[in-house]
């Protein structure tokens, strides 16, 4: 039965591909208000641009300066000049003028992100621009939109052979169960941020459910209808 319904669940989404973006890509990217910590040090300075070394200064590893920076350029709010200085975009400029350090919830390290960070970021992921986490995002929505957002699975949940075959079918990966899981799950955290989704936490259930919002179903529908119009300026011309 799971499968006939992985057939149709397909076959929807076959009717409304626009351009192929390239698979969604497993990171260690856990919550989008990271970005405040690579926002800080220039926050702090009042600085549009700052020594390599100086913002590379503010993390404990080489990895972590890795991951942060990435996601930050992925978001499109740094980017490296020649002369050896990293410097913040429009966007990144905005985004450094809205931090605000005050917004602390339970046990986290950075502040969460602004009002205003948040309307930046959603600018960011709707420009056509598409990057390793905005094409994350959208799958993820997408994944929400197909399967009604009823099995999320949990960090214990154990693998189930059926809906591995589902997502790695949807995001034409060859994933491991606890790659997808963490990807699913890191992904979901970062599209609460932007209140994009409402994750529905179940106790007796190795499932959580995820609700779009309003927001996220406007964000998804206007994300297709992009990616439809541009394989149709694509195609268009062979037609001739």
């Amino acid at each position: 039965m799971f499968r006939s319904y992985i057939k149709k669940c397909l076959e929807e989404l076959s009717k409304t591909t626009g351009i192929y973006l390239g698979p969604p890509v497993a990171m260690d990217v856990v919550y989008l208000r990271w970005l405040n910590k690579v926002i800080k040090p220039f926050y702090d300075k009042h600085a549009d641009a700052l020594p390599f070394a100086e913002v590379r200064g503010v993390f404990m590893s080489r990895t972590s300066f890795g991951v942060y920076t990435s996601l930050a350029k992925y978001f499109e709010l740094i980017e490296e000049k020649q002369n050896g200085m990293i410097g913040l975009t429009d966007y990144g400029k905005r985004f450094r003028d809205n931090y605000n350090a005050e917004i602390i919830q339970s046990r986290a390290t950075m502040p969460d992100l602004s009002t205003e960070q948040r309307r930046v970021l959603l600018e960011v992921l709707t420009n056509g621009v598409f990057t390793k986490s905005k094409v994350n995002i959208y799958y993820f929505l997408r994944f929400v939109h197909l399967t009604n957002g009823d099995w999320l699975p949990k960090t214990g949940t154990s693998e189930d052979l059926e809906k591995l075959k589902f997502i790695n079918s949807l995001f034409g990966k060859t994933y491991r169960w606890t790659t997808v899981r963490e990807l699913l799950s890191f992904t979901c955290n970062q599209c609460e941020e932007l209140e994009l989704v409402e994750r529905i936490k179940i106790s007796k259930s190795p499932w959580d459910r995820v609700m779009l919002t309003t927001l996220g179903s406007r964000v998804l529908g206007y994300l297709e209808l992009y990616l439809h119009l541009k394989r149709e300026q694509l195609q268009i011309p062979l037609q001739v």
